[in-house]
């Protein structure tokens, strides 16, 4: 019964860590994305 609990406790637990992490993810697709299109703009410009 102890391990169950544990897991229990565990799932709880990590699912605030995995709204973090996709949040940084995110976070990290869309800045990638717009440094990508602001350095494509800088280069059509020269």
């Amino acid at each position: 019964m102890g391990f169950f609990e544990n897991v229990t406790f565990g799932c709880w637990w990590d699912l605030p860590l995995l709204a973090v992490m996709a949040a940084a993810t995110a976070w990290y697709l869309i800045e990638r994305r717009r440094l990508k299109k602001e350095k494509e703009k800088l280069q059509n410009r020269s």
